[in-house]
């Protein structure tokens, strides 16, 4: 009897190690699946389209001044466009559509066709959606402190001096995605929060530096071309590779998957 007492006592308590073991585990991914794990829903075309480019033609006419907050423009087929005006509404463009523009500063935009801007782009206190299929490509881009970017397409990001994200923009990334940032010869400097589902690639000869704002968070493919410099607070529960020196300047690593990285300092 005694020792059957004794081996159940045992057997419990390793039950309950086991327990609190794999809970431990399970932990930080259970925290992760708030960020960018969420299901990623595309708004759509919106309901009602101020003006609407389709088929060749403006309906009721071209927008000759900027949108304001409650206004849209949907383009529903392929066109080139020079908009030189504030779009303070959102801008939508339709599946299976190609836009080639100029715009000087927007606010909300819908991507579920291919959007190219050729221009620095401002992108002032808004959200940017590329859905599912969707592609957005830009010469460069502005980005104020209380913006959004959602992707579930594909965004490519060329600005040959270098990019930064301010403090306050938020980036999810979400699975399936590609998120590319070709910096050139500057620096890519991320200041913000970020969640990565997806693939994210920083690409620039010089340094891409997670500065003292930042919160980045990877669950799948993060890979920077040449240096890495943490100073902040980075969470990698998937794959990171440095092609360059790691240099972590007080910041916060917490390493639940794959580092790969030439030197650390």
């Amino acid at each position: 009897m005694k020792i059957f007492t004794r081996f159940s006592i045992f057997k419990l308590n390793y039950i309950r190690i086991m327990f609190l073991f794999f809970l431990f585990l399970a932990a930080p991914r259970l925290n992760a699946q708030t960020q960018c794990e969420d299901l990623y829903v595309c708004p759509g075309q919106p309901s009602s389209c101020t003006y609407t480019y389709s088929n060749g033609t403006w309906f009721p006419s071209v927008p000759q001044v900027g949108i304001t907050e409650t206004e849209t423009i949907c383009i529903l087929s392929d066109l080139t466009w020079n908009y030189t005006f504030e779009a303070k509404g959102t801008i939508y463009i339709a599946p299976n559509v190609t836009v080639n523009a100029t715009f000087q500063k927007v606010s909300s935009v819908i991507v579920e066709g291919t959007l190219n801007i050729t221009n620095n782009v401002d992108v002032n206190n808004g959200v940017v959606d590329v859905c599912n299929g969707g592609l957005l490509t830009t010469s460069s881009i502005n980005i104020s402190t209380t913006s959004v970017i959602n992707n579930a397409g594909d965004i490519v990001i060329n600005a040959p001096n270098g990019l930064t994200f301010n403090s306050g923009v938020t980036v999810n990334n979400y699975a399936g995605a590609d998120f590319v940032m070709n910096g050139g010869s500057g620096q890519i400097t991320l200041d913000g929060v970020i969640s990565n589902c997806g693939i994210i690639r920083a690409n620039t000869s010089g340094d891409t530096q997670f500065n003292g704002n930042s919160e980045i968070y990877n669950a799948c493919s993060f890979y920077v071309e040449n240096d890495l410099r943490i100073d902040r607070v980075y969470t990698n529960d998937g794959l990171i590779v440095s092609g360059g020196t790691l240099r972590i300047n007080n910041g916060i690593v917490t390493n639940n998957g794959v580092f790969d990285a030439t030197n650390v300092i």
